[in-house]
């Protein structure tokens, strides 16, 4: 099945017998067809080694084949190509590589395997007879300036018994060095959401706490730090067996938000501006994303941070505290998730984004590169 009189034999039966040409449903599951897939040539021209394409991250190959040795018509080409697959076999050593003919030859199952040899399935693109084949194998293992030996191989893919090989000659390249990436700068916000500066500023933990027909939702207790002295007391209401408790209120200015931008990457950066959006919910409504404090910064050295920035949101919620029933506790009214609450405010996100400062590249849209460029102070509540 390998030897040059089957090979001679293959390219007659396509060039005589209209047979080939008028069977196509069973054309290629014959010995005939089998017979003259492989009697096609394997590389045609030089095939192209990593030496000869472009640096690229890993080792790619290129190379031209031909489905058939003569030419045939589209609708034989059509059905007989997924009769073909394509391999490169790569090794550090030239008799391994010249080895993989005879083990194929020798096989007794199609997942055969040669020692010191990395085998790759290469892509096929077919136009009329002409097949384009391109392969990438890892660098791993591989240094730049070693020499490393291959063979471009193609299976016909056989119904019944052990799948014939037939292979190009032994060839060899000197590995290339990688690409050189290019050092760029890298802006990030900081805080990111996981670090928590400023998740104290309004943040509802979620539990709710009754008194009569009203609801009130807890925040951080700290902003009811005061309310025992400086507290306006409100109407007392029933807790226990008859027993009247206090209920204290207070407005509370929201504090100011910090944030900044930091240079994780392996070049200064250029000019870019760093901002803060906020979304809120006033009198139940939940507003948009929108910018609400913007900086420029000139530039920002490597594994630096910018300037710190500070917005102040101008806002103040009312909290309570029911210190004989509920005591150390500080609630805001009301719970948003209970029928008939309408809260009057609450602060419910924000985001820092970094826009520009890849000088050596253009400026670039920082905030739409990765999720490493935008934070949320706030976290999600």
């Amino acid at each position: 099945m390998r030897t040059p009189a089957l090979a001679c034999l293959a390219v007659l039966l396509l060039a005589a017998s209209p047979y080939a040409r008028s069977q196509t449903a069973i054309y290629c599951k014959t010995e005939a067809g089998q017979l003259a897939l492989m009697s096609a040539r394997v590389v045609v021209g030089a095939p192209q080694s990593p030496a000869d394409l472009p640096p690229a991250a890993q080792l790619p190959f290129r190379a031209v084949s031909e489905l058939f040795r003569v030419a045939q018509d589209e609708t034989i080409n059509g059905y007989c190509i997924p009769f073909v697959r394509a391999w490169v076999y790569v090794s550090k050593d030239a008799a391994s590589i010249d080895a993989v003919s005879r083990i194929a030859a020798a096989a007794t199952s199609d997942t055969w395997t040669a020692p010191n040899v990395i085998a790759v399935p290469m892509g096929i693109g077919r136009t009329g007879n002409v097949l384009n084949l391109s392969g990438v194998v890892s660098r791993s293992g591989f240094n730049a300036g070693q020499t490393l030996y291959f063979r471009i191989g193609k299976q016909i893919i056989k119904e019944g018994g052990v799948d014939p090989y037939v292979f190009s000659s032994r060839l060899s390249f000197v590995v290339p060095p990688p690409p050189v990436v290019a050092a760029l700068p890298n802006l990030v916000p900081r805080p990111t959401s996981a670090s928590n500066t400023n998740r104290a500023l309004f943040a509802p933990t979620g539990a709710s706490f009754g008194v009569g027909s009203e609801s009130f939702l807890k925040v951080p207790d700290r902003f009811c730090a005061n309310i025992l002295t400086a507290g306006t007391p409100g109407a007392s209401y029933t807790c226990g067996i008859n027993q009247q408790c206090r209920r204290l209120s207070m407005s509370v200015a929201l504090g100011p938000v910090s944030y900044f931008s930091r240079n994780v990457g392996a070049a200064p950066a250029g000019q870019f501006s760093i901002s803060l959006l906020r979304k809120e919910l006033v009198n139940g409504v939940p507003t948009n994303l929108v910018q609400v404090s913007s900086h420029g910064v000139k530039g920002l050295a490597v594994n630096t941070d910018s300037p710190p920035f500070s917005f102040n949101p101008g806002r103040t919620v009312t909290v309570f505290q029911f210190p004989d029933d509920n005591p150390g506790s500080c609630f805001t009214q009301c719970d948003p998730k209970l029928a008939g609450c309408t809260p009057a405010y609450q602060e419910m996100e924000y985001r820092v984004k970094v826009d520009g400062g890849n000088s050596s590249q253009g400026d670039v849209l920082e905030s739409n590169e990765t999720s490493d460029d935008e934070g949320n102070p706030m976290g999600s509540l």
